[in-house]
């Protein structure tokens, strides 16, 4: 008797332990899981807010005149090529008429 005694005096303190753990892990767990929702959820809010307030966005409109005509364009740098090289003809012979692209186009 006295031996079932002592088992059930040693487990009986044990057993409280336990149920508080498993009590105090979840609670934890659902409090942190709240928490983190709760701050999305207010994250996500203030995302809306100022998304709203930068929708529409005032802009000066201006329209197009027309300026003084000018014919002079001038670019920075110079065409040169890389390399020059002779062109030869691929075939003996000779040219019957010489036709200029410029003048074509």
């Amino acid at each position: 008797m006295k031996l079932d005694d002592a088992r059930n005096n040693k487990l009986a303190p044990r057993s409280g332990g336990r149920l508080l753990w498993f009590l105090l892990i979840p609670t934890v767990l659902i409090t942190s899981a709240f928490v983190g929702v709760h701050a999305r959820r207010q994250q996500s809010e203030r995302l809306v807010a100022t998304t709203k307030s930068l929708e529409a966005q005032p802009v000066s409109v201006i329209h197009a005149e027309k300026g003084e005509a000018s014919s002079d364009l001038t670019l920075p740098g110079m065409i040169q090529a890389f390399s020059e090289s002779p062109i030869y003809a691929r075939v003996d012979g000779y040219v019957r008429t010489c036709t200029r692209i410029s003048a074509l186009t």
